[in-house]
């Protein structure tokens, strides 16, 4: 029998055109995550690997690179809420075709001109069975920092296991990148 496939995207949409801000795959008991495509290369730099063994890598394919860290848990065995992506992000290519969601492939799509800021956070959190699995109370324990303005957020529950994506901002960042170097 073929293993399943789920699949998280975040992407952002500008009329007709569409941004990738973070992907995320788990096939069987493995999950891949990686954040969207950046003028640097396919992708953003990194992406990360949590295998069912409990062995975890991340990579640079764009620089030729991998690390391969230390054991965890397998993804299916987390009892709380565990963040397993972490990326600022601004949009630079703009080729993502969004895909409708179904069964098994989720996508919070984001409205480019209704956003309070134009660099970004996304985060991706596995939450375990154990926990209390209603959205708001992982966004309650995940988004205390109050830097953060949150601009959407997604929750997967009915797969075999649990995701929490966020998506937020902090509007001070934006005069840090568009001021030039004094």
């Amino acid at each position: 029998m073929a293993t399943k496939e789920y699949q998280i995207r975040i992407a952002i949409r500008d009329g007709a055109r569409a941004a990738l801000l973070m992907s995320a795959t788990i096939t069987g008991r493995d999950l891949y995550v990686a954040g969207g495509r950046t003028g640097h290369g396919q992708g953003s730099g990194f992406t990360r690997s949590y295998h069912a063994s409990g062995q975890r890598h991340l990579k640079a394919p764009s620089f030729d690179w991998r690390e391969i860290q230390p054991k965890g848990i397998s993804v299916d065995q987390v009892t709380g809420v565990d963040q397993v992506f972490s990326e600022g992000w601004c949009p630079e290519i703009w080729d993502y075709r969004i895909k409708r969601d179904n069964a098994r492939r989720r996508t919070l799509v984001l409205d480019y001109a209704a956003l309070p800021s134009r660099y970004y956070f996304a985060e991706l959190y596995v939450v375990g069975k154990q926990k209390e699995r209603d959205a708001a109370s992982v966004l309650r324990s995940i988004a205390g920092d109050n830097y953060k303005v949150i601009i959407n957020h997604m929750y997967v529950d009915d797969w075999p296991v649990a995701f929490f994506a966020l998506v937020w901002c902090n509007p001070a960042f934006d005069l840090v990148i568009a001021s030039p170097p004094q």
